[in-house]
């Protein structure tokens, strides 16, 4: 395993910047994620890691060393595709041993090798059969099990799981998690899913138009947003845009466009006036009277069931807020509700920007 840096790297298609200056690091088998929407640059930066593009600006290192002008196959990684990109005319033990084969590996060390990963994945028996024999599950594991079979320091994975089902991703995340940290080897994964990024990362890296925005864990990253993009792209939010009307202490009043006062938030960087983006998780908003919540009432426009919970979204002075609340509630559409949401919960932001794409 290796410890991975990237210093500063740029890379530009034309008039367009996909990587922006970035500037990560990926420790010793780490399972480190790059998040974010379509077309922010995630992948290409993956690229650049493994030697597939070459960055117009900036270095790639591997344990301190420059790798930025190596041949991929010089760098020591190994990369799962998102379309896995199977031979499909070579059987499961050919698209495995292909890596091995190509070392001019002695048979019999390709025979062994290839068989200890295939039990590790899961696919031992499969041996003599055909990608388009296998389900998608088992077609994301050959290409996972070609991989690792190389002993790579670096595992690349640009949306590995996307192709298949919902249910069967749920397992395979785990799976790939259980993986990971039974081999220890460093990981660089990309997806657009924030549940998915959430759930197996040790850190995640999110990003916008090139840029990262924010480095930290799954819990830092959801609950101490860096800016409003990462508040709104991470998890479900209500979005209320609105007017700081004073406060002290780094507490202020958020005054909605709607009319709604949200009392006693943290708010030290704005000032009376300013307009401001007040952001709040449906799981911070509750049905029961809290001491110090600000109060919301409104009207249930829709009150679906999703199993774990129930979700509400109600319409208060013209602004829409969302709450998971317990699923055993018998709140009907029409309803006039009272929703508390406790002072500290409420994330604020600067509202310059909010007009912009990446914010829409």
């Amino acid at each position: 395993m290796a410890r991975v840096e990237l210093r500063g790297v740029t890379k530009r298609f034309e008039d367009v910047v996909a990587v922006d200056r970035v500037t990560l690091t990926v420790e010793h088998g780490e399972l480190f994620t790059l998040l974010g929407p379509s077309g922010c640059g995630k992948t290409t930066a993956l690229r650049v890691i493994a030697g597939f593009e070459l960055p117009d600006e900036g270095r790639v290192l591997f344990d301190g060393e420059d790798v930025t002008f190596r041949k991929p196959y010089e760098r020591g990684c190994a990369m799962v595709f998102q379309n896995y990109a199977l031979w499909p005319h070579m059987t499961v033990f050919e698209n495995v041993a292909y890596g091995l084969k190509l070392r001019k590996l002695p048979a019999s060390e390709v025979g062994r090798r290839v068989r200890e990963v295939l039990e590790l994945v899961g696919l031992e028996g499969l041996e003599n059969r055909y990608p388009l024999q296998l389900s998608g599950g088992q077609q994301q594991r050959v290409a996972l099990a070609r991989a690792l079979v190389v002993e790579p320091r670096v595992l690349l994975m640009d949306e590995p799981l996307s192709n298949l089902d919902a249910k069967l991703r749920l397992r395979m995340r785990e799976e790939l998690r259980r993986l990971q940290k039974r081999l220890g080897i460093t990981t660089v994964y990309v997806t657009h899913d924030q549940e998915e990024a959430m759930s197996i990362s040790d850190r995640i890296a999110v990003m916008n138009r090139g840029r990262v925005l924010q480095v930290g864990t799954p819990l830092e990253v959801y609950s101490r947003p860096a800016n409003l993009f990462v508040a709104t792209f991470i998890g479900r939010s209500s979005v209320l845009r609105g007017r700081v009307r004073g406060g002290r202490d780094g507490l202020v009043e958020v005054e909605t466009r709607g009319g709604l006062r949200l009392r006693g938030v943290p708010a030290s960087p704005l000032r009376e006036g300013e307009e401001a983006v007040a952001v709040l998780r449906p799981e911070d908003v509750s049905l029961e009277p809290a001491p110090g919540a600000n109060v919301v009432e409104g009207v249930v426009e829709m009150s679906m069931f999703l199993g774990s919970y129930r979700q509400l979204r109600v319409s208060a002075n013209g602004e829409r807020v969302v709450a998971y609340v317990s699923p055993d509630l018998a709140v009907g559409e029409g309803s006039q509700v009272r929703l508390y949401v406790r002072p500290e919960e409420v994330l604020v932001y600067p509202a310059a920007g909010w007009e912009e794409e990446e914010f829409a």
